[in-house]
C-alpha cells in the first residue's frame, strides 16, 4: 500500500494537531519506561509530510532523572504519548547512553518525523 501526497499531508498535520503547536515535550526514557529527562516547551509545525520540532524552542532539562537511555517520546503539554523514536540516534544520542542524575540534557539537530509514502 502506498499513500498519496494528500494522505502523507494529512498525516503531518494530525501529528502536529495531536502534540500541538506549542508546549511540546520531548521525553527520554529507559526499557522500563521511566523518565530520565524531560525538554519542554517545543513548538512544532507541519510542511508537506514532514512534522519538525526544532531544538532551538526546547528547554534543556538542567537537571536530569538519570537512567539508561532505550527510546525518547514526543508528546504535547498534557502527557500523552504521541510518537517516539526507538532509534535514539536520529536526535543525537547513543543507544543504551547512560544519563547521569542531575545532567544537563539537551537535543541537537531538529526532529522531524516525515509521513510513510
Amino acid at each position: 500500500m502506498q499513500h498519496t501526497a494528500t494522505m502523507r499531508n494529512i498525516f503531518a498535520q494530525s501529528i502536529v494537531t495531536a502534540i500541538g503547536a506549542t508546549g511540546v515535550r520531548v521525553v527520554l526514557k529507559t526499557a522500563g519506561d521511566v523518565s530520565i529527562a524531560t525538554l519542554t516547551g517545543g513548538t512544532s509545525s507541519a510542511t508537506g509530510a514532514v512534522v519538525t520540532i526544532p531544538t532551538a524552542s526546547l528547554v534543556d532539562d538542567t537537571n536530569a532523572v538519570g537512567g539508561t537511555l532505550s527510546y525518547v517520546m514526543v508528546e504535547p503539554a498534557a502527557t500523552g504519548e504521541v510518537f517516539r523514536f526507538d532509534d535514539v540516534t536520529v536526535l543525537g544520542f547513543s543507544a543504551g547512553q547512560v544519563i547521569t542524575a542531575g545532567d544537563t540534557v539537551d537535543c541537537t539537530g531538529d526532529i522531524t518525523w516525515t509521513a510513510p509514502v
